[in-house]
């Protein structure tokens, strides 16, 4: 692993998915804000210490908003890969056991 690490695109790229899932799974606790309550005083604020990635036209938390929007990203990412993952050791099982077709 400390192999892997010394890449700077690899630490960087494991960085950025860590923090993702941990968004991510935080959000399912806890987020700052609604994701969806409008705020017409707020709209289209820059980053504070109340948003810290601001607010929408509409005056929603866009941390907020990443945040429960990334889990449904992790849920489409984990069903499409489980979905080929059968496809592909079916088709292979398959490629294996009628050997000329392959």
């Amino acid at each position: 692993m400390k192999r892997f690490f010394r890449n700077k695109n690899f630490a960087v790229g494991f960085f950025l998915s860590a923090v993702i899932v941990v968004l991510a799974g935080m959000s399912l606790v806890w987020t700052p804000y609604d994701g969806n309550r409008m705020n017409a005083v707020e709209r289209l604020k820059g980053p504070s210490w109340a948003h810290p990635l601001g607010t929408d036209q509409y005056g929603r938390d866009t941390l907020s908003r990443v945040m429960t929007g990334s889990v449904n990203s992790i849920i489409v990412g984990l069903v499409t890969v489980a979905i080929g993952l059968t496809l592909g050791v079916g088709l292979g099982l398959a490629a294996a056991y009628f050997g000329r077709l392959a």
